[in-house]
């Protein structure tokens, strides 16, 4: 069998390195899960489970075309990428063709799915994503990777440099790049991208030295402690953890900054190398804002870290079981406290139970709620009032969210609040403080202590409770946001994707596209879940 010779390669490959699996973990493949990693017996908290050299790392300061990028002042993620792109070109001769080998063939994420797989997607916020990322892509292969090419054909072939290789590796390195060091900065991490997802808060003890994140968004969020992995449904754990993570979709997705094009103009933030650009968006995380229950359930810890060690003279990454592990249970891996749409975006699947799930609103249908219900003229003063005081409208800032449980998160419910207050209020206003103050939406004492308001629960009454203006405009939005999907979600037709998904198919195009559809239904699923959840609380 392929897998499993793919896999002897790589243990072979990773031991001529230096480094070493623990013997009570085991590496497994199958057709449509990819490699997964599972403890063959009880392991307790702490324990090492894989010890990795720096020196085996593939990143931009020691790949074999080190030196040219150096050079050519290319970093971050256009040198990684560069510098997949010429060790997958040498081949058997590449120093890291044992552990490249056992990458598949392509990760399968939206920017390569077809034309019928993104009419899947229709109705979410992906779409407008997806096109603009194209674009990125593109201008990133064209002003950087094809000059670097042309300069140095000896390293990077003309012929064999296109721009689908180029987005092949992108997929490569946005799904599995790990932020290593100040020296490395993002780089390949052989081990530590085969362990799988699974949704947990991502929150460590001071007892791991989590070794810092380099490929920096801009944003110092606790989701950098824990590195990544790729995505994978959970086998049958004996102890029935991770029951509730079965994921769907793509089957190869791993820790790091983001989609390919987001890997593509990732460069280190202090650098002046070509093609540098700040990130676009921040990233997503959501622990502290689970309820003090969902923070504490069991099946939300973290079972694996990465720490930074220096062994007889030799920096490695100990890859340390972060919760204590039952025998025959898969290990997971976490990378963000990402929500269905920010998985199946960066990496080609959702989970089916995602506490992390939101869905995006279009800023505008709020907008046209409003101006409806208040005139134009009532509208544009109150629009002024939070461009004034606020990044609350703009669209690359501040994202408008409905959560799961009946809640919308804090931006939504202060713009829903000022565009639906009425006149008398609104003109004893000065600041947004005025408004957060004199009534809705948030918890006010927890807003005080956070200088932020809080998210607002639609089915809370008393004081806190949406006034009727409010309940109006965003029950308006919320069908709209519902009539913009092309079709109705069910749990039973993602459950017989996932069953030919288990079931293999003829070749891999099928299961990319049962991995594509499996995605786009639980995403979609999770989504009108929770606007039809919304809608109900507002209706209670």
């Amino acid at each position: 069998m392929r897998e499993s010779q793919d896999i002897r390669t790589f243990e072979e490959w990773l031991a001529n390195k230096g480094g070493s699996l623990n013997k009570d973990i085991v590496v497994t493949s199958t057709p449509d899960r990819g490699l997964s990693v599972f403890a063959l017996e009880p392991i307790p908290e702490s324990t090492i489970l894989s010890t990795v050299p720096k020196a085996a790392l593939l990143s931009v300061r020691n790949g074999s075309m080190a030196d040219v990028l150096e050079h050519e002042k290319i970093g971050g993620g256009p040198g990684l990428i560069a510098a997949v792109l010429h060790e997958q070109q040498k081949g058997t001769a590449s120093e890291w063709w044992g552990y490249l080998q056992s990458f598949p063939s392509r990760v399968y994420v939206p920017a390569f799915w077809s034309p019928e797989e993104l009419k899947w997607l229709q109705g979410t916020s992906l779409v407008d994503r997806l096109a603009a990322d194209r674009l990125d892509l593109q201008d990133d292969f064209d002003s950087i990777i094809k000059p670097l090419a042309k300069a140095h054909p000896d390293l990077l072939d003309p012929a064999k440099t296109t721009f689908e290789a180029f987005c092949k590796a992108a997929t490569f390195v946005s799904s599995r790049a790990f932020g290593v060091d100040d020296y490395h900065g993002m780089s390949l991490v052989p081990v530590a991208d085969i362990f799988n997802h699974k949704a947990a808060v991502v929150e460590l003890s001071s007892d791991y030295a989590i070794e810092p994140v380099c490929f920096g968004d801009g944003d110092d969020s606790s989701d950098s402690e824990g590195g990544g992995t790729n995505s994978q449904s959970p086998a049958a754990d004996n102890d029935g953890s991770g029951a509730e993570e079965a994921n769907s979709g793509s089957r190869d997705a791993s820790s790091n900054p983001g989609s390919p094009a987001e890997a593509s103009d990732n460069q280190e933030s202090d650098s002046e190398e070509e093609g540098c650009r700040p990130s676009k968006r921040p990233r997503i995380t959501r622990g502290a804002l689970l309820k003090p229950g969902q923070q504490a359930d069991p099946s939300l810890r973290l079972e694996m870290a990465i720490c930074g060690n220096d062994i007889d003279g030799e920096e490695v990454l100990e890859i340390v079981a972060a919760s204590a592990l039952g025998k025959c249970q898969e290990i997971h891996n976490t990378y963000g406290e990402y929500g269905n749409s920010e998985l199946v975006y960066k990496y080609g699947f959702a989970l089916c139970h995602n506490p992390f799930d939101s869905v995006v609103v279009d800023k505008q249908l709020l907008l046209n709620a409003a101006r409806s219900q208040l005139g134009l003229q009532a509208c544009a003063a109150r629009c002024a009032f939070l461009e004034e005081f606020s990044d609350l409208l703009e669209d690359d800032e501040e994202l408008f969210e409905v959560l799961p449980g009946g809640v919308i998160n804090a931006p939504l419910a202060v713009a829903l609040r000022v565009l639906t207050a009425s006149n008398e209020q609104f003109a004893t206003w000065s600041t947004l403080e005025d408004a957060l103050a004199r009534g809705p939406p948030g918890n006010e004492a927890e807003a005080a202590a956070d200088k932020q308001p809080a998210n607002l629960d639609l089915a809370c009454k008393g004081p806190e409770a949406v006034t009727p203006a409010m309940r109006t405009a965003l029950s308006v939005t919320l069908q709209r946001c519902l009539a913009r999907y092309s079709w109705r979600a069910t749990a039973a037709e993602h459950e017989k994707v996932q069953e030919k998904l288990r079931n293999g198919a003829a070749d891999a195009s099928r299961l990319e596209h049962h991995s594509a559809r499996a995605a786009s239904i639980q995403l979609v699923l999770g989504e009108q879940k929770i606007l039809d959840e919304a809608l109900a609380a507002l209706c209670s």
